[in-house]
């Protein structure tokens, strides 16, 4: 019955919002328009398996801290992700919106 609330879920699905899910929403399922911060995959309860918010600025991620993509306005710089005004890491330049290793052994650079 698609509306009844759920409290704990079957084998294999995620706690969400009072439904149970096959995975977690991304920011970029919840609006589409503009990313909003996402949900991860939460495994640390085998018996429970929740939907956990990921960091702020997060529109995806592995778990709480690592980011795989951003929220408007921000890109991501390893794991993390930073502030379109920020710059990459010194030895990175920023392709679109990932910050890309500098090829050689710049430790600065615009590009490849």
């Amino acid at each position: 019955d698609s509306s009844s609330e759920c409290s704990a879920c079957a084998d294999d699905y995620y706690l969400y919002s009072s439904t149970c899910r096959e995975d977690c929403p991304t920011g970029d399922e919840l609006n589409p328009s503009s990313p909003s911060t996402g949900y991860y995959e939460n495994n640390e309860d085998s018996d429970n398996l929740i939907c956990s918010l990921c960091y702020e600025t997060c529109s995806s991620c592995d778990n709480a801290e690592d980011c795989l993509s951003c929220i408007d306005n921000y890109y991501i710089d390893f794991s993390s992700c930073i502030e379109e005004e920020s710059s990459c890491s010194d030895g990175y330049y920023l392709d679109d919106v990932t910050c890309v290793e500098c090829s050689n052994s710049c430790a600065l650079c615009t590009g490849e």
